[in-house]
């Protein structure tokens, strides 16, 4: 559905674009409306790890009709869906080192969109290099949590260890606390101090940085 004055909201985007963001499917675009739509005519640069088609690309750039949008994939076929303000990588998320190495050379990110691989491991260690890369005050998503849960998580623990869902709940737990609370996980502690705020939602986990 449109909004009043015409514009469309990104859900109707993402339904024109069929990504499965969308109401269609996981229904992440709503939540991600209210959040992003105060910077919706900002020249937002957008980073998102996960091509596939490329429909998603293609929505967050009319979304944001000032904005540059970035993906990045291990595919070398997602290059294909490079295009007006649309600039594609190739990049393995597996590989943290060269993945905090590429999003560095880039120009800093307003919003970072983790729909890449969805395996624990992957998911912990991009939010672990690519959070201290974002702007200040910027948002950072992390899809598709239910990957740690029930049927999912035989497909998606890798080589198993401490479930995405369990981490982001343990981040969350340190910016409640602040100081007040002893962290013996120090790379966890210095994360949380970028943190101002984190929101859980259908599937997703959703953190701002602070701005100073």
């Amino acid at each position: 559905m449109d909004q009043d004055d015409g514009v469309p909201t990104l859900d109707a985007l993402g339904l024109l674009h069929d990504t499965d963001k969308s109401s269609r499917a996981h229904n992440y675009l709503t939540l991600y409306d209210q959040v992003l739509a105060p910077l919706r005519q900002d020249p937002v640069r957008l980073l998102e790890i996960g091509v596939l088609g490329g429909a998603s690309l293609r929505m967050w750039r009319d979304y944001f009709p000032q904005g540059h949008i970035v993906g990045l994939d291990r595919d070398r076929a997602a290059l294909a869906h490079a295009g007006e303000r649309i600039e594609v990588h190739q990049a393995d998320q597996s590989d943290a080192p060269a993945l905090a190495a590429l999003v560095g050379a880039l120009e800093p990110f307003d919003v970072m969109i983790d729909d890449g691989s969805h395996i624990w491991s992957h998911q912990i260690e991009t939010l672990r290099v690519l959070l201290p890369l974002l702007k200040p005050g910027g948002i950072y998503i992390l899809e598709d949590l239910h990957t740690s849960y029930g049927p999912w998580a035989p497909k998606y623990a890798g080589a198993g260890g401490e479930t995405a869902a369990s981490y982001c709940q343990r981040l969350a737990e340190q910016v409640l606390a602040s100081a007040e609370r002893e962290q013996p996980d120090r790379a966890l502690a210095r994360l949380a101090r970028l943190v101002q705020s984190v929101t859980f939602g259908r599937r997703v986990a959703i953190f701002r940085r602070r701005r100073v």
